[in-house]
């Protein structure tokens, strides 16, 4: 008997069976084979086993295997080679072990067979096929050895080398920067392979940091030649007709109040005292949809863009410059149309009337948030300075009623960086937070809440719903707020509200630390318990804001959502609310998810940005002494964040050499085992730059005791 005939036996034996397990002296004997087959018989077993075509459940038992679950989802990798796949189904996240991945990478579509877990985990599975793939090509470093060509990929989620097919690399030099695309791999146990692409050059070359960041979000630097000659042959200039359609406001004391460094205004405000005692706040947005039309070249462009993104030392902005910082711009002293929302408050801080309108504008002064501060804290006895100690004042009642009512506000420190005229930089400082900064924010999130009532109010006219975007913010996972508690419990704190927490909830919190040393701390891990705000066209409301209902109204320069709101909100007021709605609804789906994609993309890149500035002013300081706070420990170490400068760097246990040192799981801290020093969350430590790795993105540092 041959053993492929042993083979088909064993399978029909085990199928008649199904879900019983067998020893193999139990087979061989229902098989009733040869005495001289049962050698061939185990081999044939444990062959089929490794198949994966029945299951090995003892020593030597087997039964037939149970037809996998088979699953979609998006696998996300790891630097360590195993990942997690995200059910597109029910959400459900899979454990995939290192060497289960098959040819995944980062962000593929995949097929996986899901199973038992062996490890603890709820789910575990085995990508068995890439669907789609996320991205065809990589950045990384080229390198030669004696007989191959390959590329050493800078994202360590990408844990392969792509090997460069020969005569394909493109003149690169071992060493420089390139860009690869995958030609083919075939097997999890090959490498796969490649072509250069692009040859970027020296790593260490005055910008490419930056470049290598928008290439690798890929992020669009320069406009496609369609949008360059629709922009080229344009005409932006404004009819005399068109002013006279609009409000007239040329004369109002209207101004902008924006960053030293910024280029493009898109709002503008002013505010009047009306004879019953109330405030006209006015907040007068760029109108871009008069010069962004759906469907054109400029607007399809905005749409896969989504969003502008900001570097430290760049902007790549979402509509080409001369809308963006011309045409559409509310530049000091040129005549603009915008888009505005005039509010009446009562002195309680509440919006007793309101009207949206197509407005024409000359912005009398372009505002810097220290300009503004200045006038603020001077009390300047002129026609600007009194109705900026109003706009103040008006702000922080806002702002009052809203904290009242749960709204969080988590003002976390952000950097500022300044950069000589060779783009080195100069120093690093927090920014300061403002009355000016508090006052734009007041003003902008109440436009954008107001213009959802202006939609509700609309649609309840008309007895129709109106297809509408929303900034929706989903409450907490219940996970991640357990996770929350844990996390406060081991800094002394309670938090007592764990099945249904409310913004308020948060919000006793961050009042508890105010003022505290991990103030800061708490405020971060406050932030990463909660959802991502996101654009949806179904109203779910935002957690964070505790607002029932909100929207982006006031950014239409920067971002896509904006825009479409602008279409919707005219589409209401000239009466084409129908047309519009059959025209949207369709759309806004598509627009919603991947403008939250894009933000999303946007934020990473932008965070990647300032963390390799940082590293890169870091550089030149090692051996300098700094002031820092303990953000995170470890069993391997202290993560401290450096006062001032904002950037994180690792505390190795091996470098901790004044005592041995026992990481303590329950209150996450390192304990000196013989001296009793602790080293815990929030804590505040002087530490010495010991390296800076560019290249690792990695900022070493040693306590100094």
């Amino acid at each position: 008997m041959k053993d492929t005939d042993i083979g088909q036996k064993i399978l029909q034996f085990l199928n008649l069976h199904q879900g019983v397990t067998f020893s193999s002296r139990v087979i061989f004997k229902e098989l009733n084979l040869p005495r001289s087959k049962y050698r061939s018989m185990r081999i044939i077993l444990k062959d089929l086993a490794n198949k994966r075509m029945i299951e090995k459940v003892g020593k030597r038992t087997y039964r037939i295997k149970k037809p996998p679950h088979v699953t979609i989802g998006t696998i996300a990798m790891t630097k360590y080679g195993y990942g997690f796949v995200a059910n597109h189904t029910d959400k459900r996240e899979i454990f995939i072990p290192r060497g289960m991945t098959g040819t995944a990478i980062d962000g593929d579509t995949v097929k996986v067979e899901v199973y038992a877990s062996r490890r603890g985990k709820s789910l575990e599975g085995e990508v068995v096929e890439v669907l789609e793939r996320a991205k065809n090509k990589i950045i990384g470093t080229y390198m030669e050895a004696k007989s191959f060509k390959y590329v050493i990929p800078d994202d360590k989620k990408f844990t392969r080398d792509l090997y460069i097919i020969k005569g394909k690399n493109k003149g690169a030099k071992p060493g420089e920067k390139v860009i690869a695309e995958f030609v083919k791999w075939e097997s999890e146990y090959m490498n796969p392979e490649g072509i250069v692409k692009e040859v970027l050059g020296d790593p260490f070359k005055h910008g490419l940091d930056m470049t290598l960041i928008e290439r690798a979000f890929e992020l669009p630097r320069d406009f496609p030649a369609k949008v360059k000659r629709e922009i080229k042959s344009s005409d932006f200039s404004t009819p005399d007709s068109e002013f006279k359609n609009r409000i007239e406001l040329r004369n109002k004391l209207i101004f902008t109040i924006d960053p030293e460094d910024a280029k493009d205004f898109d709002d503008a405000v002013s505010l009047e005292m009306l004879e019953n005692g109330n405030f006209l706040l006015s907040v007068h947005i760029a109108d871009v949809y008069y010069y962004v039309r759906e469907n054109t070249a400029i607007d399809k462009e905005a749409f896969k863009r989504g969003t502008s993104v900001y570097f430290p030392d760049r902007c790549i902005p979402m509509l080409p410059k001369k809308l963006s910082e011309d045409v559409c711009s509310l530049k000091p002293k040129k005549d603009r149309l915008s888009f505005t929302v005039f509010m009446e408050i009562n002195p309680n801080g509440e919006v007793v009337d309101y009207k949206l309108a197509e407005t024409v504008i000359k912005s009398k002064f372009r505002l810097t948030y220290e300009n503004a501060q200045k006038l603020i804290d001077g009390k300047e006895d002129s026609a600007l300075g009194k109705t900026l100690w109003m706009m103040s004042d008006l702000a922080k009642l806002l702002k009052k009623n809203r904290i009242k009512n749960g709204s969080l506000d988590f003002d976390l420190p952000e950097v500022k960086f300044s950069f000589d005229p060779l783009g080195i930089i100069k120093e690093i400082k927090p920014k300061p937070r403002l009355d000016s900064h508090i006052l734009v924010e007041e003003f902008m999130l109440m436009a954008n809440k107001v213009v959802t009532q202006f939609i509700e109010k609309k649609a309840n006219e008309l007895r129709t719903k109106i297809p509408f975007i929303y900034r929706i913010h989903e409450k907490p996972e219940k996970k991640k707020v357990e996770e929350y508690a844990n996390f406060l419990k081991i800094i002394g704190i309670k938090f007592s509200e764990l099945n249904r927490p409310t913004p308020k909830s948060f919000q006793r919190i961050l009042k508890k630390v105010k003022d505290r040393p991990e103030e800061r701390l708490v405020g971060e891990v406050t932030l990463r318990t909660m959802m991502k705000a996101e654009y949806s066209p179904k109203n779910i409301g935002h957690f964070g804001l505790a607002f029932k209902k909100y929207t982006h109204f006031t950014s239409p320069i920067r971002r896509y959502p904006d825009l479409v709101v602008h279409r919707i909100l005219k589409s209401c007021l000239k009466g084409e609310e129908k047309d519009t709605a059959v025209r949207m609804k369709i759309k806004l789906n598509d627009i919603c998810r991947h403008s939250s994609n894009m933000e999303k993309r946007a934020e990473e890149a932008e965070r990647e940005a300032i963390k390799i500035k940082q590293l890169e002013y870091m550089k030149d300081k090692v051996g300098d002494v700094f002031n820092g706070i303990i953000s995170s420990v470890k069993p391997y170490g202290l993560f401290v964040e450096i006062e001032g400068i904002l950037s994180e760097g690792l505390v190795h246990i091996r470098s901790m050499d004044d005592d041995y040192y026992h990481y303590n799981e329950e209150k996450i801290s390192l304990n000196g085992q013989y001296s009793g020093k602790t080293h815990r969350l929030g804590g505040k430590v002087k530490v010495q730059v010991a390296r800076v790795n560019l290249e690792e993105k990695q900022l070493d540092l040693m306590i100094v005791y």
